[in-house]
């Protein structure tokens, strides 16, 4: 039984590696390149036009931590924000990443979120989704981001 490509990308994103290293030895080339791909969402409103279930762990991941590509480019946390979330907390434990698993947190200090963050050595992390200026080569810390313009 050959297992769908989305399937095989979320079992990987999400850190299910030795299911995702079986699913990946049934699937033929075809379907190989198509779970090499991952949807690129934008926002969290883009999620609304997927319809498969894995498609969507997939691109919900990339939203909360996008570390695509062979380690040469920041890691991406909070991609989009969106304005209903302003002044909530978001926490993410354990994904998985390129050297390791990564955490973080976003609290808010009125307007300014800050971020805590924890990920193996060598990471270099960014939020383009809240402060899209920021970014730091170290692999965990706390920084207080500048002001998220918007209704609170």
């Amino acid at each position: 039984l050959r297992p769908a490509a989305a399937v095989v990308a979320a079992l990987e994103d999400w850190g299910f590696d030795d299911e995702a290293a079986e699913a990946w030895n049934r699937l033929g080339g075809r379907e190989r390149r198509l779970a090499a791909q991952r949807p690129a969402p934008t926002s969290w409103a883009a999620l609304d036009r997927i319809g498969d279930d894995a498609e969507l762990l997939v691109a919900a991941r990339r939203l909360l931590v996008d570390d695509t590509g062979d380690g040469s480019r920041p890691v991406r946390l909070c991609v989009d924000h969106p304005d209903g979330w302003r002044g909530q907390p978001v926490e993410v434990r354990g994904a998985p990443v390129l050297g390791g698993l990564l955490s973080y947190a976003v609290r808010w200090h009125g307007e300014r979120p800050a971020l805590l963050w924890d990920g193996p050595p060598g990471t270099t992390v960014e939020v383009p989704g809240l402060d899209a200026a920021w970014q730091s080569d170290a692999a965990s810390g706390e920084a207080l981001l500048g002001p998220v313009p918007g209704p609170a």
